[in-house]
């Protein structure tokens, strides 16, 4: 199972099932700024993750399942409106 996955049905669903404020999740790759934020009390927590695998991708795309959202993170990325043309 995807560490993503493991947070996302013990941490993620039941912070927003719980009721009352809607609670405010983001994202950053960067660690350092996800402790720096939980430091300087801009969050309550950060949960830090093992990289997901490319062969882990593969094989839930094999299993014709989805992944949780924000669960990879590739860099570089492509530039968006890129466009080829034949010369």
């Amino acid at each position: 199972m995807l560490d993503v996955s493991i947070v996302e049905a013990l941490v993620v669903k039941p912070i927003l099932a719980a009721g009352g404020a809607t609670p405010t999740l983001t994202y950053t790759p960067d660690a350092a700024h996800a402790i720096a934020t939980v430091r300087h009390g801009n969050a309550t927590a950060a949960v830090l993750l093992n990289a997901t695998r490319i062969e882990q991708v593969f094989a839930v795309a094999d299993a014709g399942d989805v992944m949780p959202q924000k669960s990879t993170y590739f860099a570089p990325k492509v530039p968006s409106g890129l466009v080829l043309r034949p010369l």
